[in-house]
């Protein structure tokens, strides 16, 4: 399916939020309200355009704002860091007995809840593009900058470093991982698809221009297999995280 919208058989047409979708004119049937138009890009000014025309890239779930899965990676990174950076601290001021004052922990510790922030969205960008090597950058620069608060001496620096080395084994081990199965799910997709899936499939690998038409195997193929790549990204990062609790 389509970016996993209903697909309604009788009409032929792809039902979203904001209206039908018509994957044979790679259109929709109804344009978007006047207020969507931007005359400062050639894409504004189509109503009937979706998400900039980049529907790999961009997601638009109420057909009103379309949002780079780029920033997407880089806003569960910094919830998932904050995340974890809280519960971590809840946890340890309830071993003695939970008391609900072992829930506000921010006045006490907003410096590390910054850095955990800016740290996970860090990771979360350079995790997004799927690259062994720039998944450990972002694993490394990511718990330096997590751990940027501890800094008061030689020590604590090195420390940093040593654990941020951790780190970044983990992402990029993360990321081969997640690559292989990626790559695995790819590749018995393509042996399954017909020559013309396949040929499609191939054209666009070769030039990113020439994307297989919304509806048809071939993007169907090319939209789940960047699904499970960005869903096994935020699993990884995840696991990432939790694992950074005990080093």
């Amino acid at each position: 399916r389509y970016k996993g919208y209903y697909y309604d058989t009788d009409i032929e047409l792809y039902y979203l939020k904001s209206g039908f979708y018509n994957p044979v004119l790679l259109r929709f049937i109804t344009p978007d309200s006047i207020e969507y138009l931007d005359s400062s890009s050639i894409i504004g000014l189509n109503l009937y355009a979706y998400c900039g025309n980049d529907p790999v890239n961009m997601v638009d779930e109420e057909g009103n704002f379309a949002i780079s899965t780029f920033l997407i990676s880089i806003a569960v990174g910094a919830i998932i860091g904050l995340g974890m950076s809280y519960a971590s601290d809840v946890v340890s001021n309830a071993q003695d007995g939970f008391e609900w004052s072992d829930l506000n922990t921010f006045e006490e510790n907003w410096k590390k809840y910054v850095c955990a922030t800016v740290g996970g969205a860090v990771s979360g960008a350079f995790g997004s593009f799927g690259s062994v090597g720039l998944s450990f950058v972002g694993g490394f620069v990511g718990n330096m900058i997590d751990n940027a608060y501890t800094f008061t001496n030689v020590e604590s620096l090195g420390n940093s470093i040593i654990t941020s080395v951790i780190s970044g084994a983990l992402s990029g081990l993360s990321a081969a991982v997640s690559n292989m199965i990626v790559n695995t799910y790819f590749n018995r997709q393509l042996s399954k698809a017909s020559s013309k899936t396949a040929h499609q499939i191939s054209v666009f690998l070769k030039n990113k221009d020439k994307m297989p038409s919304p509806g048809t195997k071939a993007f169907a193929i090319l939209r789940n297999t960047y699904n499970l790549s960005q869903g096994l990204e935020k699993v990884g990062d995840a696991i990432v995280t939790l694992l950074g609790i005990f080093y």
